[in-house]
């Protein structure tokens, strides 16, 4: 089931768009992490200076994205 939601996630144009608007306003992001856990990069995150007026003016995309993959989940997408 979730193999199906997953391809349907990579199929669908509207995420996929969100997803570039995303990725083209964050150049220094480099996607989630694989790494695990560790003290190391708990600090490095907690020494990250985030530009917060940046961040909240790129507006509602994320809450966007965050309504279309739940939609997506729940089969109503």
């Amino acid at each position: 089931m979730l193999r199906e939601k997953a391809q349907r996630f990579a199929q669908d144009k509207e995420i996929q768009a969100v997803l570039s608007e995303l990725r083209a306003e964050d150049t220094a992001y480099a996607g989630p992490s694989t790494a695990t856990y560790s003290a190391d990069s708990m600090n490095a995150l907690k020494q990250h200076s985030f530009d917060l007026p940046a961040m909240s003016s790129r507006g509602r995309r994320y809450e966007e994205l965050d309504q279309l993959v739940v939609e997506l989940l729940l089969g109503v997408r």
